[in-house]
Protein backbone atom coordinates (compact mmCIF):
# COMPACT_ATOMS: atom_id res chain seq x y z
CA UNK A 1 0.00 0.00 0.00
CA UNK A 2 1.24 3.12 -0.95
CA UNK A 3 1.51 6.90 0.98
CA UNK A 4 -0.73 9.62 1.38
CA UNK A 5 0.74 11.83 -1.23
CA UNK A 6 -1.17 14.82 0.05
CA UNK A 7 -0.55 17.17 -3.33
CA UNK A 8 -2.27 13.98 -5.35
CA UNK A 9 -4.99 13.85 -2.88
CA UNK A 10 -5.87 17.50 -3.21
CA UNK A 11 -5.28 17.75 -6.97
CA UNK A 12 -7.86 15.09 -7.39
CA UNK A 13 -10.64 15.72 -4.72
CA UNK A 14 -10.49 19.34 -6.31
CA UNK A 15 -11.14 17.91 -9.89
CA UNK A 16 -14.09 15.84 -8.19
CA UNK A 17 -12.07 12.64 -8.15
CA UNK A 18 -11.75 10.03 -5.51
CA UNK A 19 -8.71 9.48 -3.79
CA UNK A 20 -7.76 5.88 -3.24
CA UNK A 21 -4.06 5.14 -3.76
CA UNK A 22 -1.15 6.59 -5.30
CA UNK A 23 -0.35 3.60 -7.04
CA UNK A 24 -3.07 4.85 -9.75
CA UNK A 25 -3.05 7.34 -12.45
CA UNK A 26 -5.45 10.49 -11.32
CA UNK A 27 -7.73 9.19 -14.79
CA UNK A 28 -8.29 6.31 -13.61
CA UNK A 29 -9.85 7.65 -10.61
CA UNK A 30 -13.55 7.24 -10.22
CA UNK A 31 -15.37 10.49 -10.03
CA UNK A 32 -17.47 11.42 -7.01
CA UNK A 33 -18.85 14.67 -5.41
CA UNK A 34 -16.21 15.67 -2.80
CA UNK A 35 -17.67 19.17 -2.02
CA UNK A 36 -19.47 19.98 0.83
CA UNK A 37 -20.37 23.30 0.88
CA UNK A 38 -23.18 24.58 3.51
CA UNK A 39 -25.99 26.95 2.79
CA UNK A 40 -24.39 30.11 4.59
CA UNK A 41 -21.42 29.47 2.45
CA UNK A 42 -22.75 29.86 -1.46
CA UNK A 43 -23.49 33.93 -2.08
CA UNK A 44 -26.73 34.17 -4.04
CA UNK A 45 -26.30 38.26 -4.02
CA UNK A 46 -23.05 37.31 -5.79
CA UNK A 47 -23.94 39.22 -9.43
CA UNK A 48 -24.72 42.51 -7.05
CA UNK A 49 -20.53 42.27 -6.25
CA UNK A 50 -18.75 45.36 -8.24
CA UNK A 51 -15.45 43.99 -10.47
CA UNK A 52 -14.78 47.78 -10.91
CA UNK A 53 -15.05 51.14 -9.07
CA UNK A 54 -14.66 49.86 -6.15
CA UNK A 55 -16.62 52.60 -3.28
CA UNK A 56 -13.81 52.65 -0.65
CA UNK A 57 -10.09 52.79 0.04
CA UNK A 58 -9.60 54.80 3.22
CA UNK A 59 -9.92 55.40 7.09
CA UNK A 60 -12.65 57.83 6.60
CA UNK A 61 -15.05 54.86 5.21
CA UNK A 62 -13.87 51.86 7.90
CA UNK A 63 -17.15 49.94 8.53
CA UNK A 64 -18.90 51.57 5.39
CA UNK A 65 -21.62 49.69 3.40
CA UNK A 66 -22.01 49.14 -0.22
CA UNK A 67 -25.18 48.93 -1.18
CA UNK A 68 -27.19 47.92 -3.99
CA UNK A 69 -31.12 47.74 -2.63
CA UNK A 70 -29.33 45.45 0.21
CA UNK A 71 -26.03 45.76 1.99
CA UNK A 72 -23.81 43.59 -0.06
CA UNK A 73 -20.46 44.76 0.54
CA UNK A 74 -18.87 45.65 4.15
CA UNK A 75 -15.52 47.64 4.43
CA UNK A 76 -12.40 46.66 7.04
CA UNK A 77 -9.74 49.10 6.98
CA UNK A 78 -6.87 48.57 9.04
CA UNK A 79 -8.57 45.91 11.16
CA UNK A 80 -6.18 44.93 13.99
CA UNK A 81 -5.74 41.28 13.88
CA UNK A 82 -5.68 38.78 16.91
CA UNK A 83 -3.09 35.97 17.04
CA UNK A 84 -2.99 32.28 17.86
CA UNK A 85 -1.77 31.60 21.37
CA UNK A 86 0.56 28.90 20.19
CA UNK A 87 3.04 30.82 17.66
CA UNK A 88 3.03 34.04 15.63
CA UNK A 89 2.48 32.94 12.54
CA UNK A 90 -1.37 32.39 12.24
CA UNK A 91 -3.69 35.14 12.60
CA UNK A 92 -7.79 35.55 12.79
CA UNK A 93 -9.54 38.27 11.36
CA UNK A 94 -12.04 38.99 14.42
CA UNK A 95 -14.71 41.57 15.18
CA UNK A 96 -14.47 43.12 17.86
CA UNK A 97 -10.96 42.23 18.32
CA UNK A 98 -9.81 39.29 20.90
CA UNK A 99 -7.07 38.95 23.33
CA UNK A 100 -4.23 40.18 22.92
CA UNK A 101 -2.74 37.35 24.45
CA UNK A 102 -4.48 35.14 21.50
CA UNK A 103 -6.60 32.90 20.88
CA UNK A 104 -6.79 29.09 20.82
CA UNK A 105 -6.17 27.70 16.64
CA UNK A 106 -8.20 24.37 17.65
CA UNK A 107 -11.41 26.36 18.28
CA UNK A 108 -13.98 28.71 15.95
CA UNK A 109 -14.30 32.10 17.87
CA UNK A 110 -17.35 33.22 17.80
CA UNK A 111 -16.59 37.05 16.63
CA UNK A 112 -14.31 35.09 13.64
CA UNK A 113 -15.45 36.70 10.54
CA UNK A 114 -15.58 34.96 7.68
CA UNK A 115 -16.60 35.27 3.55
CA UNK A 116 -14.30 38.11 2.37
CA UNK A 117 -14.08 39.16 -1.20
CA UNK A 118 -11.01 38.20 -3.16
CA UNK A 119 -9.41 39.00 -6.31
CA UNK A 120 -11.97 36.52 -8.40
CA UNK A 121 -14.45 39.12 -8.47
CA UNK A 122 -12.15 42.25 -9.89
CA UNK A 123 -11.88 42.83 -13.51
CA UNK A 124 -8.47 41.06 -14.92
CA UNK A 125 -6.55 44.54 -14.77
CA UNK A 126 -7.35 44.94 -10.97
CA UNK A 127 -6.26 41.15 -10.20
CA UNK A 128 -3.40 42.81 -8.25
CA UNK A 129 -4.58 45.81 -6.80
CA UNK A 130 -5.24 46.06 -2.93
CA UNK A 131 -8.22 47.35 -0.98
CA UNK A 132 -6.04 50.71 -0.18
CA UNK A 133 -4.71 51.03 -4.26
CA UNK A 134 -5.88 54.02 -6.37
CA UNK A 135 -8.13 52.24 -8.12
CA UNK A 136 -8.52 49.60 -5.65
CA UNK A 137 -9.19 45.95 -5.80
CA UNK A 138 -9.73 43.07 -3.70
CA UNK A 139 -6.73 42.05 -2.80
CA UNK A 140 -5.73 42.27 1.17
CA UNK A 141 -3.59 44.38 2.03
CA UNK A 142 -1.02 43.39 5.28
CA UNK A 143 0.55 45.41 7.67
CA UNK A 144 2.47 44.51 10.31
CA UNK A 145 3.82 47.09 13.05
CA UNK A 146 5.09 47.25 17.17
CA UNK A 147 2.35 50.67 17.18
CA UNK A 148 -1.09 50.20 18.15
CA UNK A 149 -2.27 53.29 16.27
CA UNK A 150 -3.27 51.99 13.13
CA UNK A 151 -2.91 55.77 11.39
CA UNK A 152 0.51 56.28 11.88
CA UNK A 153 1.33 52.76 9.52
CA UNK A 154 3.43 53.80 6.31
CA UNK A 155 4.73 51.58 3.73
CA UNK A 156 7.69 50.00 5.82
CA UNK A 157 5.47 48.47 7.67
CA UNK A 158 3.31 46.75 4.29
CA UNK A 159 3.76 43.24 4.26
CA UNK A 160 4.86 41.51 0.94
CA UNK A 161 1.94 39.35 -0.59
CA UNK A 162 4.73 36.94 -0.84
CA UNK A 163 4.95 36.34 3.24
CA UNK A 164 1.51 35.12 3.44
CA UNK A 165 -1.47 33.47 2.45
CA UNK A 166 -5.24 34.71 3.43
CA UNK A 167 -8.17 32.27 3.50
CA UNK A 168 -10.66 34.55 2.03
CA UNK A 169 -13.43 31.73 2.80
CA UNK A 170 -12.49 31.62 6.59
CA UNK A 171 -10.13 34.85 7.78
CA UNK A 172 -7.53 33.07 8.87
CA UNK A 173 -3.92 34.47 7.90
CA UNK A 174 -0.97 32.16 7.60
CA UNK A 175 2.52 33.71 7.14
CA UNK A 176 4.88 31.65 4.83
CA UNK A 177 8.38 33.87 5.93
CA UNK A 178 9.06 36.84 7.63
CA UNK A 179 6.64 36.05 10.55
CA UNK A 180 5.91 39.14 12.96
CA UNK A 181 7.99 38.96 16.43
CA UNK A 182 6.12 38.68 19.36
CA UNK A 183 5.55 42.54 19.79
CA UNK A 184 4.15 42.70 16.83
CA UNK A 185 0.55 43.80 15.93
CA UNK A 186 -0.62 42.89 12.73
CA UNK A 187 -3.46 44.99 10.25
CA UNK A 188 -5.44 44.26 7.35
CA UNK A 189 -8.21 46.08 5.09
CA UNK A 190 -10.48 44.31 3.31
CA UNK A 191 -13.95 43.92 1.94
CA UNK A 192 -16.69 41.04 3.27
CA UNK A 193 -19.59 39.89 1.52
CA UNK A 194 -22.73 40.42 3.66
CA UNK A 195 -25.51 40.28 1.11
CA UNK A 196 -27.67 37.26 1.24
CA UNK A 197 -26.33 33.32 1.39
CA UNK A 198 -28.74 30.39 -0.04
CA UNK A 199 -29.16 30.31 3.65
CA UNK A 200 -30.97 34.25 4.12
CA UNK A 201 -32.35 34.64 0.79
CA UNK A 202 -32.31 33.86 -3.18
CA UNK A 203 -31.61 36.15 -6.08
CA UNK A 204 -31.74 34.37 -9.46
CA UNK A 205 -30.96 36.36 -12.72
CA UNK A 206 -32.48 35.06 -15.18
CA UNK A 207 -34.91 32.45 -16.03
CA UNK A 208 -36.33 29.81 -13.95
CA UNK A 209 -38.69 26.68 -14.21
CA UNK A 210 -39.07 24.76 -11.56
CA UNK A 211 -41.41 21.99 -10.78
CA UNK A 212 -42.53 21.18 -7.23
CA UNK A 213 -43.69 17.65 -5.58
CA UNK A 214 -43.54 18.74 -1.85
CA UNK A 215 -43.92 21.69 0.29
CA UNK A 216 -41.29 24.26 0.84
CA UNK A 217 -40.63 26.86 3.05
CA UNK A 218 -38.83 29.89 1.97
CA UNK A 219 -37.73 33.00 4.51
CA UNK A 220 -37.18 34.92 1.68
CA UNK A 221 -37.12 34.43 -2.08
CA UNK A 222 -36.00 37.02 -4.45
CA UNK A 223 -36.18 36.76 -7.94
CA UNK A 224 -34.87 38.96 -10.93
CA UNK A 225 -35.59 38.02 -14.44
CA UNK A 226 -38.52 35.98 -15.45
CA UNK A 227 -40.00 32.25 -13.41
CA UNK A 228 -41.94 29.70 -14.55
CA UNK A 229 -44.04 27.34 -11.54
CA UNK A 230 -45.21 24.47 -12.66
CA UNK A 231 -48.11 23.18 -9.96
CA UNK A 232 -49.98 24.83 -7.35
CA UNK A 233 -48.98 27.86 -5.53
CA UNK A 234 -49.90 28.88 -2.27
CA UNK A 235 -49.05 32.44 -1.27
CA UNK A 236 -49.45 33.91 2.21
CA UNK A 237 -48.86 37.15 3.74
CA UNK A 238 -49.36 40.29 1.77
CA UNK A 239 -48.60 41.03 -1.83
CA UNK A 240 -47.68 43.16 -4.23
CA UNK A 241 -47.62 43.00 -7.73
CA UNK A 242 -45.56 45.28 -9.95
CA UNK A 243 -43.74 48.41 -8.84
CA UNK A 244 -45.35 51.16 -11.70
CA UNK A 245 -48.62 51.55 -13.93
CA UNK A 246 -46.13 50.43 -16.98
CA UNK A 247 -46.47 46.71 -15.45
CA UNK A 248 -48.88 44.63 -16.73
CA UNK A 249 -50.62 40.91 -15.15
CA UNK A 250 -51.86 38.64 -18.06
CA UNK A 251 -54.80 36.31 -16.71
CA UNK A 252 -55.29 33.28 -18.52
CA UNK A 253 -57.20 31.34 -15.52
CA UNK A 254 -60.56 31.04 -14.30
CA UNK A 255 -61.38 32.90 -10.73
CA UNK A 256 -62.37 31.03 -8.30
CA UNK A 257 -63.33 32.92 -5.31
CA UNK A 258 -65.26 36.07 -4.50
CA UNK A 259 -63.02 39.49 -5.36
CA UNK A 260 -63.69 41.68 -2.30
CA UNK A 261 -61.73 44.96 -1.17
CA UNK A 262 -60.06 44.89 1.98
CA UNK A 263 -61.88 48.60 3.06
CA UNK A 264 -65.59 49.56 2.02
CA UNK A 265 -66.26 52.31 -0.44
CA UNK A 266 -62.53 53.28 -0.53
CA UNK A 267 -61.23 51.56 -4.12
CA UNK A 268 -61.97 51.74 -8.12
CA UNK A 269 -62.84 49.04 -10.81
CA UNK A 270 -61.19 51.10 -13.84
CA UNK A 271 -60.92 54.68 -14.27
CA UNK A 272 -62.56 57.50 -16.10
CA UNK A 273 -59.73 56.99 -18.55
CA UNK A 274 -58.97 53.24 -18.78
CA UNK A 275 -62.45 51.85 -18.71
CA UNK A 276 -63.18 47.78 -18.88
CA UNK A 277 -65.05 47.37 -22.04
CA UNK A 278 -68.13 44.95 -21.04
CA UNK A 279 -69.07 43.66 -17.83
CA UNK A 280 -71.02 40.53 -17.37
CA UNK A 281 -72.75 40.46 -13.95
CA UNK A 282 -75.72 38.61 -12.97
CA UNK A 283 -77.11 41.26 -10.85
CA UNK A 284 -76.14 44.39 -9.74
CA UNK A 285 -76.75 46.02 -6.07
CA UNK A 286 -75.26 49.45 -6.11
CA UNK A 287 -76.22 52.55 -3.81
CA UNK A 288 -75.52 55.17 -6.42
CA UNK A 289 -75.45 54.35 -10.55
CA UNK A 290 -74.06 57.15 -12.47
CA UNK A 291 -74.15 56.87 -16.44
CA UNK A 292 -72.81 59.10 -19.00
CA UNK A 293 -74.59 57.05 -21.83
CA UNK A 294 -77.17 54.92 -22.56
CA UNK A 295 -79.23 52.86 -20.27
CA UNK A 296 -81.08 50.18 -22.06
CA UNK A 297 -82.86 46.53 -20.65
CA UNK A 298 -82.70 43.72 -22.55
CA UNK A 299 -85.62 42.18 -20.28
CA UNK A 300 -88.66 41.90 -18.16
CA UNK A 301 -87.76 44.90 -15.34
CA UNK A 302 -89.53 45.40 -12.00
CA UNK A 303 -88.15 48.68 -10.67
CA UNK A 304 -89.30 50.63 -7.84
CA UNK A 305 -89.11 53.93 -9.16
CA UNK A 306 -87.25 55.34 -12.58
CA UNK A 307 -86.12 58.78 -12.85
CA UNK A 308 -85.55 59.81 -16.67
CA UNK A 309 -82.46 61.14 -17.58
CA UNK A 310 -78.91 61.18 -15.15
CA UNK A 311 -79.16 59.79 -11.89
CA UNK A 312 -76.61 61.58 -10.09
CA UNK A 313 -76.03 65.17 -11.04
CA UNK A 314 -72.86 67.04 -9.80
CA UNK A 315 -72.66 70.50 -8.34
CA UNK A 316 -69.11 72.25 -8.03
CA UNK A 317 -68.93 73.80 -4.86
CA UNK A 318 -66.69 77.21 -4.00
CA UNK A 319 -66.28 79.60 -1.21
CA UNK A 320 -66.26 82.97 -2.06
CA UNK A 321 -66.81 86.46 0.90
CA UNK A 322 -69.34 88.73 -0.73
CA UNK A 323 -68.59 91.18 1.81
CA UNK A 324 -70.44 89.73 4.57
CA UNK A 325 -68.23 86.61 5.76
CA UNK A 326 -67.61 83.47 3.45
CA UNK A 327 -70.25 81.91 1.39
CA UNK A 328 -71.07 78.37 -0.27
CA UNK A 329 -71.45 79.05 -4.41
CA UNK A 330 -73.23 76.57 -6.33
CA UNK A 331 -72.11 76.88 -10.13
CA UNK A 332 -71.60 80.67 -9.81
CA UNK A 333 -74.71 81.00 -7.30
CA UNK A 334 -74.14 82.40 -3.78
CA UNK A 335 -75.87 80.64 -1.35
CA UNK A 336 -78.72 79.63 -3.62
CA UNK A 337 -81.82 77.55 -2.49
CA UNK A 338 -81.95 74.00 -4.10
CA UNK A 339 -84.27 72.19 -6.02
CA UNK A 340 -84.25 68.65 -5.61
CA UNK A 341 -85.39 65.04 -7.21
CA UNK A 342 -86.97 62.08 -5.53
CA UNK A 343 -85.05 59.39 -7.18
CA UNK A 344 -81.73 60.89 -8.00
CA UNK A 345 -78.31 61.17 -5.95
CA UNK A 346 -76.97 64.81 -5.84
CA UNK A 347 -73.05 64.88 -5.77
CA UNK A 348 -71.46 68.13 -4.46
CA UNK A 349 -68.14 68.70 -5.67
CA UNK A 350 -65.77 69.37 -3.04
CA UNK A 351 -62.54 69.70 -4.92
CA UNK A 352 -62.21 73.61 -5.26
CA UNK A 353 -58.89 74.74 -3.18
CA UNK A 354 -61.58 77.77 -1.54
CA UNK A 355 -63.31 74.79 0.04
CA UNK A 356 -60.50 73.54 2.67
CA UNK A 357 -61.00 73.98 5.94
CA UNK A 358 -65.03 73.91 5.46
CA UNK A 359 -66.64 70.67 5.70
CA UNK A 360 -69.87 70.75 3.65
CA UNK A 361 -73.05 69.14 5.84
CA UNK A 362 -76.84 68.89 5.58
CA UNK A 363 -79.14 69.79 8.52
CA UNK A 364 -83.56 70.24 8.98
CA UNK A 365 -82.54 73.02 10.67
CA UNK A 366 -81.42 76.54 9.39
CA UNK A 367 -77.78 76.96 10.22
CA UNK A 368 -77.48 73.36 11.15
CA UNK A 369 -75.49 72.81 14.28
CA UNK A 370 -74.89 76.52 15.09
CA UNK A 371 -78.38 76.50 14.87
CA UNK A 372 -79.25 74.22 17.59
CA UNK A 373 -80.01 71.82 15.09
CA UNK A 374 -78.03 68.43 14.13
CA UNK A 375 -76.32 66.96 10.82
CA UNK A 376 -78.97 65.11 8.67
CA UNK A 377 -76.79 61.46 7.39
CA UNK A 378 -79.72 59.47 6.34
CA UNK A 379 -78.52 59.20 2.37
CA UNK A 380 -75.64 61.09 2.42
CA UNK A 381 -72.03 59.70 1.46
CA UNK A 382 -68.51 61.62 1.84
CA UNK A 383 -65.44 60.53 0.16
CA UNK A 384 -62.34 60.13 2.56
CA UNK A 385 -60.55 63.27 1.02
CA UNK A 386 -60.49 66.38 2.71
CA UNK A 387 -62.30 68.93 1.58
CA UNK A 388 -60.40 71.21 -0.60
CA UNK A 389 -58.26 68.19 -2.27
CA UNK A 390 -59.21 66.20 -5.10
CA UNK A 391 -61.82 63.50 -5.05
CA UNK A 392 -63.49 65.39 -1.97
CA UNK A 393 -67.17 64.83 -2.31
CA UNK A 394 -70.71 64.97 -0.61
CA UNK A 395 -73.52 62.83 -2.44
CA UNK A 396 -77.46 62.95 -0.95
CA UNK A 397 -79.25 60.61 -2.80
CA UNK A 398 -83.04 62.06 -2.38
CA UNK A 399 -86.09 59.02 -1.94
CA UNK A 400 -89.35 59.25 -0.31
CA UNK A 401 -87.91 59.00 3.26
CA UNK A 402 -85.83 62.02 2.75
CA UNK A 403 -87.28 65.46 4.31
CA UNK A 404 -88.95 68.13 2.00
CA UNK A 405 -86.67 70.54 3.29
CA UNK A 406 -83.18 70.44 4.32
CA UNK A 407 -80.33 73.16 5.06
CA UNK A 408 -76.60 72.93 3.77
CA UNK A 409 -74.23 74.46 6.25
CA UNK A 410 -70.29 74.55 7.27
CA UNK A 411 -69.72 72.53 10.77
CA UNK A 412 -66.85 74.92 11.27
CA UNK A 413 -68.22 78.17 10.58
CA UNK A 414 -71.72 79.54 10.69
CA UNK A 415 -73.46 81.48 8.19
CA UNK A 416 -71.97 79.71 5.24
CA UNK A 417 -75.64 78.49 3.99
CA UNK A 418 -77.14 81.39 4.89
CA UNK A 419 -81.27 80.51 5.20
CA UNK A 420 -81.02 78.94 2.08
CA UNK A 421 -83.25 76.02 1.70
CA UNK A 422 -83.21 72.31 -0.06
CA UNK A 423 -86.78 71.39 -1.41
CA UNK A 424 -87.67 68.34 -2.60
CA UNK A 425 -89.72 68.15 -5.79
CA UNK A 426 -90.96 65.52 -8.65
CA UNK A 427 -89.38 68.01 -10.90
CA UNK A 428 -86.66 66.10 -13.70
CA UNK A 429 -83.92 68.10 -13.26
CA UNK A 430 -82.01 70.11 -10.73
CA UNK A 431 -83.13 73.90 -10.49
CA UNK A 432 -81.34 76.71 -8.71
CA UNK A 433 -84.52 78.90 -6.48
CA UNK A 434 -84.30 82.37 -6.99
CA UNK A 435 -85.30 84.17 -4.23
CA UNK A 436 -85.24 83.76 -0.48
CA UNK A 437 -87.48 82.81 2.42
CA UNK A 438 -87.34 86.21 3.19
CA UNK A 439 -87.68 88.52 0.04
CA UNK A 440 -90.26 87.79 -2.81
CA UNK A 441 -89.38 85.07 -5.21
CA UNK A 442 -90.11 83.68 -8.30
CA UNK A 443 -90.53 79.76 -8.56
CA UNK A 444 -91.42 76.95 -10.79
CA UNK A 445 -93.56 74.89 -8.72
CA UNK A 446 -93.55 74.88 -4.96
CA UNK A 447 -96.06 72.57 -3.18
CA UNK A 448 -97.31 73.33 0.49
CA UNK A 449 -97.52 71.39 3.48
CA UNK A 450 -100.64 73.63 5.13
CA UNK A 451 -97.47 76.07 6.81
CA UNK A 452 -98.49 79.67 8.02
CA UNK A 453 -97.57 82.34 5.49
CA UNK A 454 -97.83 86.24 6.37
CA UNK A 455 -97.34 89.28 4.26
CA UNK A 456 -98.63 88.02 1.41
CA UNK A 457 -100.12 90.78 -0.96
CA UNK A 458 -103.55 90.02 -1.57
CA UNK A 459 -103.72 92.45 -5.16
CA UNK A 460 -100.86 90.73 -6.06
CA UNK A 461 -101.97 87.62 -8.10
CA UNK A 462 -98.76 85.38 -7.86
CA UNK A 463 -99.15 86.25 -3.79
CA UNK A 464 -102.84 84.75 -3.59
CA UNK A 465 -101.71 81.36 -6.08
CA UNK A 466 -98.86 80.87 -4.17
CA UNK A 467 -100.87 81.02 -0.77
CA UNK A 468 -103.61 78.39 -2.58
CA UNK A 469 -100.66 76.11 -3.36
CA UNK A 470 -99.45 76.06 0.23
CA UNK A 471 -102.56 76.09 1.84
CA UNK A 472 -104.31 73.66 -0.36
Amino acid sequence: MGLIDSGSKSNRLLASRRFTSTDIKTAQEAFTSVLDIQASEVYTQGDKVPSSGLPFSGSTQQRSYYSDGDNILLYYYRQRLTKSNVDSDVFFFMDPTGSNSGVTPQLIQDDQQTNFISPKYSVSSLANSTTEDAPPGYGVKVFKSTSENSGSLGDDDVVSANDYQFDYKTGVLQFDANKPGSSDIVYMTAYQYVGTTLETGVNISGDVSSSFTSTGSFGRLEIAGNSNLVGNLTIGGNITIGDADTDSIAISADLSSSLIPNADVTYDLGTNSKRYQFGYIESVSSTNITASGDLSVEATASLGKVVAGDLTEEIYVSVIDPGSGNRYVFEGEVTPNFSLDEGKSYRFDLSDSSVDGHPFKFSQTENGTHGGGSEYTTGVYSSSADPGSANSFIELRVDKDTPNHLYYYCSQHPGMGSNALILKNDLTNLHLVSGSSVSTGSFGKLIGDGSEITNLNEEDPNAIAFALALGG
